[in-house]
């Protein structure tokens, strides 16, 4: 799977599998450590499973705004193996789209807003994704390395994740874990997904996470779902809520709990020609604030690309 289904190098593309190589999402320096996890990512719009040789096929004007730019419908890469992958994904697609439509529902009822003023993904105008997301530990010999690298035989703690403080840019991500009874561990944000609060999603997270009484431990439930709300849902709520900054540590070798996890993150994504309101910022669309954030992400700073002035609304 991992030699048929190479992620693209594309920026800002995220498709394939991608192994414990890839970058840091968050710190850019040569001297950020990699994520200590692997992933493989779908786009789950339709379109993204068009085919290679569809030739001149006249494209839907709204799908051929993004196409040639190959980031928000880039074509999946799916592997030759397991034979029955694609279409296990597919089923679980379907269910994250109903789920998605109902919380997007509910919360526009939270918010006074007109009936699908947040879009539904069965009008099939929206550029979500699902991300599987494997953290090595121990037990997985081909990543003992990797995990061995990132931490200390003290037990201390490094400054290796195995997902870096960052906020979704995604209106709201579904996420379903394997579940693990935690109440083992002598210290529970050792391991799991830490959320920082109000104060620390607003700092920088390289700040943030030398904070530890800014973040709290999320813990599971047995056949439950996480919903975690992104940056444009902040923006369009005016910052009434707010876009938690998030991470899962990398445990130390000397504790007994490193043991490989996995995730299934969903990331619901509207229409990108949907405007996001704010009440004392000027207004964007889906696509200029996503833009906006991945140049961030990429530049180290707050400059805005070009690119984001050309689109029109």
């Amino acid at each position: 799977a991992q030699q048929s289904a190479e992620a693209s190098t594309a920026p800002g593309v995220s498709r394939g599998f991608a192994g414990v190589t890839a970058a840091n999402i968050t710190f850019k320096s040569q001297a950020s450590k990699p994520d200590a996890k692997s992933t493989f990512t779908v786009g789950t719009n339709p379109f993204c499973d068009r085919s290679s040789d569809a030739g001149n096929e006249q494209v839907d004007e709204y799908f051929a705004a993004e196409a040639e730019d190959g980031r928000l419908f880039a074509r999946n890469r799916w592997p030759d193996k397991p034979l029955d992958l694609r279409a296990t994904w597919s089923k679980y697609v379907d269910g994250m789209h109903i789920l998605a439509d109902h919380l997007a529902g509910v919360f526009e009822t939270c918010l006074g807003l007109p009936d699908k003023a947040l879009d539904r993904t069965t009008a099939g105008r929206h550029f979500s994704e699902l991300r599987a997301n494997h953290y090595p530990g121990r037990d997985c010999d081909h990543d003992a390395a990797a995990s061995t690298e990132a931490t200390k035989s003290t037990g201390k703690q490094t400054d290796r994740f195995r997902i870096s403080p960052h906020r979704d840019f995604s209106l709201f991500t579904i996420i379903q874990s394997d579940f693990r009874d935690l109440s083992d561990l002598r210290d529970p944000k050792s391991d799991g997904l830490l959320l920082a609060n109000r104060e620390g999603s607003q700092m920088n997270p390289a700040k943030a996470v030398k904070e530890s009484s800014l973040w709290q431990a999320i813990p599971q439930r047995q056949d439950s779902f996480l919903v975690l709300l992104g940056e444009p849902m902040q923006r369009w709520t005016g910052d009434l809520w707010f876009a938690p900054l998030h991470h899962i540590p990398l445990p130390p070798l000397a504790q007994s709990a490193l043991v490989s996890r996995l995730s299934m993150a969903f990331f619901h994504n509207p229409d990108y020609r949907l405007t996001i309101p704010h009440p004392s910022q000027p207004s964007m669309t889906v696509f200029q604030h996503w833009w906006m954030l991945f140049n961030r992400l990429v530049r180290k700073d707050d400059t805005v690309c070009e690119k984001v002035d050309q689109v029109e609304e």
